[in-house]
């Protein structure tokens, strides 16, 4: 088992990509979502949805959703708890490693839904 390829601090080093997860986190849940082999539009609407009526708490429950699918495709050590807690907590950060990961590894982006 391993761990993420970038470090959850490391999020300042792709300014951009931090930027982005900070001012449209939906869509940025929507691309993990799509990569993930989730519905990408249902995934950002529920996201968007959530974070307006429950605020971090409804984020930080279905990212954690996200974070551990990614965890279990990759082969990531980690736990369910560990994740809601980061995502909670370090919600961009989190968002920001995420994607890297994603877009650095060409075998998941855009996996076919399941």
């Amino acid at each position: 088992m391993s761990d993420f390829k970038y470090p959850l601090c490391g999020c300042f080093s792709d300014c951009t990509l931090c930027l982005y997860a900070f001012f449209c986190p939906c869509f940025v849940i929507g691309e993990m979502a799509e990569s993930l082999g989730e519905d990408k539009w249902m995934c950002c609407l529920i996201n968007c949805l959530v974070i307006s009526a429950f605020r971090q708490c409804g984020f930080a429950g279905h990212n954690t959703y996200l974070r551990d699918k990614m965890r279990t495709q990759k082969g990531y050590e980690g736990s369910l708890a560990k994740d809601f807690l980061l995502s909670f907590f370090c919600d961009i950060c989190v968002l920001t490693q995420q994607i890297r990961e994603i877009r650095d590894d060409p075998g998941m982006q855009k996996m076919e839904r399941q």
